[in-house]
Formats: structure tokens, C-alpha cells, sequence
């Protein structure tokens, strides 16, 4: 299988494969990182990863702030936030539209 970095890379991945003759979710599964809306809306959906870039913004500007007004403190060290496995066609999973409409809850 090809997991890209970014939904618009597997996208241009899968023009490839298909133009190659590769069926996505068949020969190849294929799957990218950031649910963006170009994932749902190709040919064969795209298993993707959805990340909350609103907390992942905020928590790094809260502590780019905190170690800024306080540099003598050591770093916190790593900081984990959740991500969702938005499962679709491109996985070989042929996923019905209700389970879909779930995982966007």
C-alpha cells in the first residue's frame, strides 16, 4: 500500500495508478493524512487521517508563549493529540455511507 503525507499527494498518486491501469482499493490500497475534502469527493474515497489543526495550533502557540516568558523552564516534552482513522474505498473497505456520516461526527 502508499500512505502520502497529504490527501492532495494521494490524489495525484491515484491519477497515476489509475492511468497506470492500478485499481485503487483492489491492486493498490492507497491512503493519505489530513481529510481534506478532495479525499471524499475523488473517483475512489480516500482512507485518510483526520487532524485537528485547530488544537494542534493552539497547543503549539501556547507553548511557543510559555517558553517565551519563561525560557529557564525546561520543555515539557512531547505533546500527543488525538487523530481519527477516516476509513474509505481506497483501503479496500467498502464502507456504507452511514458508518462514513459516523466517523465525521
Amino acid at each position: 500500500g502508499i500512505v502520502c503525507k497529504m490527501d492532495h499527494y494521494a490524489a495525484i498518486v491515484g491519477r497515476h495508478l489509475v492511468e497506470m491501469g492500478i485499481k485503487i482499493g483492489q491492486d493498490v490500497l492507497l491512503a493519505g493524512f489530513d481529510d481534506q475534502p478532495i479525499a471524499e469527493a475523488l473517483p475512489v474515497p480516500l482512507t485518510t487521517i483526520r487532524f485537528p489543526i485547530d488544537l494542534f495550533t493552539l497547543v503549539c502557540y501556547d507553548r511557543l508563549l510559555k517558553q517565551m516568558s519563561h525560557p529557564e523552564t525546561p520543555d515539557p516534552g512531547l505533546t500527543l493529540i488525538d487523530v481519527e482513522l477516516v476509513v474509505r474505498a481506497s483501503t479496500g473497505v467498502d464502507v456504507p455511507q452511514e458508518q462514513e456520516a459516523a466517523a465525521a461526527v
